[in-house]
């Protein structure tokens, strides 16, 4: 399920890939704009998409049936797609000013990396012709202080969602015909 505001166990108004994550779990597709795209690949921050100062982001990436993880295919219905960051000082940048150093990249062993990166700004279901289970859980997954939602993020993520089910979809029919 994708986590909302009662899975911020501190209750700071910040929900933490810490806390999100027992929702979630862990990375099973990395969705970098270039290279690997494996679980290794989960804090590979200069190569993840980030958004305009408008909130916009175009995440275009086509991944061949051979490049998807086993099984993912047969369990669409099972997948979130998460996206991280927060500016919660909002000042166009991450930074430590924001939230302090994310003790999640600190315990991999990435030290310096702002709680704003891995904090989860937005949830969705993989939904589509494989995955009949409608959505469900919020996206409510850490407005910052204050608790407000921000709309643009929720359509970011929304977009981000949509266009993954598409290339999913795309290379599931292209691996059923080429095994024809």
């Amino acid at each position: 399920m994708c986590p909302s505001a009662a899975d911020d166990t501190d209750g700071d108004g910040l929900l933490t890939n810490e806390e999100a994550a027992g929702e979630y779990g862990t990375i099973f597709l990395s969705l970098t704009t270039r290279g690997d795209t494996s679980t290794a690949s989960g804090l590979a921050t200069k190569r993840m998409p980030v958004a305009d100062s408008s909130g916009r982001l175009d995440y275009r990436r086509t991944f061949s049936a051979t490049e998807l993880p086993k099984g993912l295919l047969d369990h669409l219905s099972e997948l979130h797609v998460v996206q991280h960051g927060i500016d919660v000082n909002h000042n166009g940048t991450y930074d430590m000013a924001g939230a302090g150093e994310s003790t999640f990249a600190k315990n991999l062993g990435m030290g310096g990396v702002p709680e704003e990166v891995t904090d989860p700004a937005s949830c969705g279901v993989v939904t589509g012709a494989r995955a009949p289970v409608p959505p469900h859980g919020g996206v409510e997954t850490g407005g910052g202080p204050g608790g407000a939602v921000n709309g643009t993020l929720v359509a970011l993520g929304g977009l981000l969602l949509a266009g993954s089910g598409a290339v999913l979809t795309r290379n599931r029919r292209r691996l059923a015909r080429s095994h024809r």
